[in-house]
Order: C-alpha cells, then sequence, then structure tokens
C-alpha cells in the first residue's frame, strides 16, 4: 500500500511542520482544515515525556551511562512544550486576543520551538555517543 508522505513530518521537521501551521493558524490560511492548535502542542508534550521515559530506560537498564545532561536537556524540553499548551490554552480562554498580540505570540512560540528543536538534537547526538561508547565497552568484556 502507497500512501503519499509529501505533507507528512518525521524526526525534527515536525517543528518546521509546526511553526507552518502556527503561521497559516494566526494568518486564517484557507487551506488549514484542523484549527486545533492544543492538540498539537499535546502531543508534542507527551512525545517529550515519551522519549524522557525511554532515556531513563537506557540508562536504568545499562543500556547507556546515566548521564544527567541528557536528562536536564529532555526535561527542559518537556517544560517547553507543557509551557507552549498551557499558554495557548489560556490565551483561548481570553475573551479579546488582538491580531498584533497573536504575532507576538506566534514569534514567541516559533523562539521556543527552535529551542526545543536544537536542544532535542543535541541531545540526540549525546545519546548516540552514549550508546556507541555502552556498545564498545560490551564488545571489550567480550574479547
Amino acid at each position: 500500500m502507497h500512501q503519499d508522505l509529501k505533507n507528512e513530518a518525521f524526526g525534527v521537521e515536525v517543528y518546521d511542520y509546526l511553526v507552518l501551521y502556527m503561521e497559516a493558524l494566526v494568518g486564517n490560511h484557507p487551506d488549514l482544515i484542523d484549527h486545533n492548535i492544543v492538540r498539537h502542542l499535546h502531543i508534542l508534550w507527551e512525545h517529550k515525556k515519551a522519549l524522557h521515559d525511554r532515556l531513563l530506560y537506557l540508562m536504568k537498564n545499562e543500556y547507556m551511562e546515566h548521564n544527567e545532561a541528557i536528562l536536564e536537556i529532555s526535561s527542559q524540553n518537556i517544560q517547553k512544550a507543557v509551557y507552549m499548551r498551557n499558554y495557548v490554552l489560556k490565551r483561548l480562554n481570553s475573551v479579546f486576543v488582538s491580531t498584533k498580540k497573536l504575532q507576538a505570540d506566534l514569534i514567541k512560540m516559533k523562539e521556543i520551538l527552535e529551542e526545543i528543536k536544537n536542544a532535542e538534537i543535541e541531545m540526540l547526538q549525546r545519546v548516540l555517543e552514549e550508546l556507541d561508547k555502552s556498545k564498545l565497552k560490551q564488545k571489550s568484556i567480550l574479547t
């Protein structure tokens, strides 16, 4: 079964698509079908939490060494994602939000998404390095 994946995003590309989505939302783009930004930000938060739990699992089961720096980056990404979700929820409950304020909010959200994206790239590079180190240790023990 063939699926058309041209409108799909994987990995860190998701952040770029979220920015495009927010721009379309603020600009009331006519092609925008789904106006539920809260759901998207909630899924982002869930993903950051699941990633953190996986890192804890890898460390607990000694697939990689315990690394506070990696866990700290992961925790900060969780906090930023939940902050964005809650911020948008608060905004949606406001009676009046000007277009100017929406633009300012968009700029703020873009910055936070960029921070999460860059931190995640750095974190995942560190995770791969730790997994490689762990793999080398296992090989040396076996030989």
